[in-house]
């Protein structure tokens, strides 16, 4: 099946409320427009997806949008987003007790644009990535962002390739956590970095390499 949508804040599927769940596959979804989301995942809900393609055009229009205390399991899928600051997932909870929580398995995230994050764990959030792959084109356009002390990173086998000035392939910040086994990163442009662990923030990497320039 497939979903377009054209115009901005047009968004392909939305769910929102407590237990509303949804199971998604074999899906593609399109948008145009800024501010449009191809999935977007309210307080209480949750999401099963698997085979599918999800991609924006459009400035801040997230490939997948996880907020409040939301859900997501995604498996087998392909993420596209081309605009600036259009991220290709966004994971937001609402506290430290009602958390956004995201799941990738083998998935591939593509953002082309400035300050376009592969899969920004914004706030109150966990993220557990296994085998994915992140390509990031754009200045300080980042693969992974943890910018808060309430937000996690865990990572497996996870290949990020992040282009621009600035770029970074994981970032934590404020305290942010990341874990990382297995996997690649690979950065190029001015000011870029691998790995960045600032502001009492921290990153523990194993098995993995690393390449700038």
């Amino acid at each position: 099946s497939s979903i377009a949508t054209l115009g901005d804040m047009s968004h392909g599927l939305s769910f929102a409320g407590l237990n509303n769940t949804g199971d998604l596959s074999d899906s593609r979804i399109s948008t145009r427009g800024d501010n449009s989301f191809a999935l977007d995942l309210g307080p209480g809900s949750q999401v099963q997806g698997d085979q599918l393609t999800l991609s924006t055009s459009g400035q801040f229009s997230n490939a997948i949008n996880v907020l409040e205390n939301s859900t997501l399991s995604l498996s087998n899928s392909t993420l596209l987003t081309s605009g600036n600051t259009a991220h290709g997932v966004y994971v937001r909870g609402t506290s430290p007790s009602e958390r956004a929580v995201a799941t990738l398995t083998n998935v591939m995230v593509n953002t082309t644009g400035d300050n376009a994050i592969g899969v920004n764990i914004n706030r109150n959030a966990t993220a557990t990535l296994d085998t994915v792959q992140i390509t990031t084109t754009g200045a300080n356009a980042f693969g992974i962002w943890v910018p808060d002390a309430d937000s996690e990173l865990i990572g497996r086998d996870v290949t990020i390739n992040a282009s621009g000035d600035g770029a970074i392939g994981v970032f934590t910040q404020l305290g942010g956590k990341a874990s990382l086994n297995g996997g690649a990163i690979h950065t190029t442009g001015s000011n870029a970095y691998a790995l960045y662990a600032g502001n009492t923030s921290s990153i523990d990497a194993q098995n993995l390499s690393l390449q700038v320039g």
